[in-house]
């Protein structure tokens, strides 16, 4: 099973879409979507990356959306996971459905400083670490 999903410096790249039940099988994976500086959107379907330990999204200037279905990066409550939201400018919207995030462990939230809407209604259950800087 394919464990890791990372994107790293794709110029050109506007567009994120994953459909359900996408990434689910692997445990331990990795989520990583950084320096796509023409980014604008990611939606990720229900079901998808369930058991991943880190997921990040990193120095994406143009990204105003994330929208994620039920359970992505729920993670697994034994384990360490984390999710990183770093150098955001732009992001405006981050919205979740049920169990989405909830057994995330550490949060860093830093360059964020327009975020207006924040959706995520059962996340963070299991989190022990917050460090938020211009969010």
């Amino acid at each position: 099973f394919v464990r890791e999903l990372r994107l790293v410096g794709f110029e050109r790249l506007e567009k994120v879409e994953v459909g359900d039940g996408c990434f689910s099988q692997a445990s331990g994976g990795v989520f990583e979507l950084v320096n796509c500086p023409r980014l604008r959107s990611v939606r990720i379907g229900d079901g998808s990356f369930v058991k991943v330990v880190r997921a990040a999204f990193e120095n994406l200037p143009a990204l105003t959306s994330i929208v994620l279905g039920k359970d992505v990066f729920m993670g697994e409550a034994e384990d360490a996971s984390c999710l990183v939201l770093k150098n955001l400018r732009e992001l405006r919207e981050l919205r979740g459905k049920m169990m989405t995030l909830r057994n995330v462990k550490e949060v860093e939230a830093t360059g964020l400083p327009r975020l207006s809407k924040c959706v995520l209604p059962t996340a963070f259950k299991c989190v022990r670490r917050v460090e938020m800087e211009d969010a």
